[in-house]
């Protein structure tokens, strides 16, 4: 899959008011582990996803929480994280990794668990996907203690060629 521009789309996916999501777009969360960690590394560097709906055609960017989790609002459909970056301050540089990942929603469900993913970027674009489903929804909980809905499980996986 080749997504050629900007990063750009409409306003932010993330979730900061649970009673805020938008009428018809479900809360979709996961988390985004980043394999490989440098020794003495004590600077939080700035990380983003770049995600893709295959449906819309929109494009965004999302920086990732330090603990990697992530709550988006989306409406059903299909989606591809294609594109990890990583700003990293001692060097002023961001470097780049094409990544395929991905994930649907479906129309019946108002709250999915995609997955945890790691990055391992030091080694090239490896993923690996696993299910911490018990992690996160106890996270879930934490951040939005009052959220009650049921929770479907509908993990991620690596981009099918077509």
């Amino acid at each position: 899959m080749l997504v050629a521009g900007c990063a750009s789309s409409r306003k932010s996916i993330v979730v900061t008011d649970i009673n805020a999501i938008p009428v018809g777009e479900k809360l979709v969360f996961g988390q985004i582990k980043i394999g490989d960690k440098i020794p003495g590394s004590t600077t939080f560097r700035d990380r983003f996803i770049i995600l893709y709906s295959e449906d819309s055609s929109l494009v965004w960017k999302h920086r990732l929480r330090k603990d990697g989790y992530f709550f988006w609002h989306l409406p059903s459909g299909k989606y591809m994280m294609i594109q990890f970056s990583e700003f990293i301050p001692a060097a002023g540089m961001v470097t780049y990794s094409g990544i395929g990942v991905e994930f649907s929603v479906p129309s019946d469900a108002t709250t999915v668990y995609i997955g945890t993913l790691w990055l391992f970027s030091k080694q090239g674009p490896w993923i690996r996907i696993e299910d911490q489903y018990s992690a996160a929804l106890e996270v879930l909980n934490h951040d939005f203690p009052q959220y009650k809905e049921l929770v479907s499980k509908n993990l991620m996986r690596p981009e099918e060629y077509r």
